[in-house]
């Protein structure tokens, strides 16, 4: 259920409403081309190792924290949580750069003429999007290096016992989720 999650979010809905928003938003707001065409590309190459590391987990010792990763079980398990955890990491910087890109291609590259209230719903809902995944997608990010940071580095974020907070995750993870 875990990897059926994630795989639904992070490959299914994003690269395909993210594919659909590179080859329409140019043509819905009469520009060329996205405003970064590289990053656009090095978001586009760097979903491949998201999809093959989460195909990966499974056959690796699996997911044991589930799709949300809530320590102290994400930090403490024996099973493969490093690989989903910088998998998942990937995946929100590509976020995080798509949103850039679709923001500054929305609001600098519109066709003369072509004012906000003239904008069609799609560009919209790509830059409201965009916007939650710009500002949004850190804070999960910052959440799983702390996950992260506590299984290699041997931080203690999360434990209790050292003065630890296992509800900073949450507050972290429920930040990027909620919007």
């Amino acid at each position: 259920m875990s990897m059926h999650g994630i795989m639904m979010i992070s490959v299914a809905v994003a690269a395909v409403i993210g594919g659909l928003g590179n080859y329409a938003i140019p043509i819905l707001i009469g520009a060329d081309d996205m405003a970064f065409p590289r990053l656009n590309a090095m978001t586009y190459w760097m979903i491949p190792p998201v999809v093959l590391t989460l195909l990966a987990v499974p056959f690796l010792d699996g997911l044991e924290a589930g799709w949300t990763a809530y320590p102290p079980l994400a930090v403490v398990t024996d099973s493969s949580q490093t690989m989903f955890n910088l998998a998942i990491m990937l995946f929100g910087l590509t976020s995080i750069a798509s949103g850039l890109n679709f923001i500054v291609t929305i609001i600098y590259l519109r066709a003369p003429g072509m004012t906000w209230g003239r904008l069609p719903i799609f560009v919209w809902a790509m830059f409201v999007t965009s916007f939650l995944a710009l500002f949004f997608t850190q804070g999960f990010f910052v959440g799983l290096f702390m996950v992260l940071l506590d299984r290699v580095a041997g931080t203690v974020f999360f434990d209790a016992a050292e003065g630890g907070d296992p509800l900073l995750y949450q507050h972290f993870f429920w930040f990027y989720s909620h919007p």
